[in-house]
């Protein structure tokens, strides 16, 4: 998903989320240690691990945001596998609605 400002039929300007591709992802939720790692994660926030396939994300950045099970996740790192080419890791922490 990405985000852009659209014009609605008042003439205003309003901020939508579009989506840019589908892909495929092994999606785990990150380990109590690394919550503690992550000491700025605001509290309530469901921080996920994202496995996606190289290169099919090799366009995907960090302005780039996440929809899975109905909620958004905006990307805060993403760790790319430049050895095997295999899978990336994308850890995306929930958008408030």
């Amino acid at each position: 998903m990405k985000k852009i400002n659209q014009k609605t039929q008042q003439g205003d300007w309003k901020s939508v989320m579009v989506p840019v591709k589908k892909l495929w992802a092994d999606v785990t939720k990150s380990t109590l240690k690394e919550y503690r790692e992550d000491a700025n994660l605001l509290e309530g926030k469901e921080k996920v691990i994202f496995l996606i396939n190289s290169m099919a994300a090799k366009d995907i950045t960090r302005k780039n945001f996440i929809q899975f099970k109905d909620k958004n996740y905006n990307i805060t790192d993403i760790q790319r596998d430049f050895e095997t080419h295999d899978f990336d890791k994308f850890t995306g922490v929930e958008v408030d609605k």
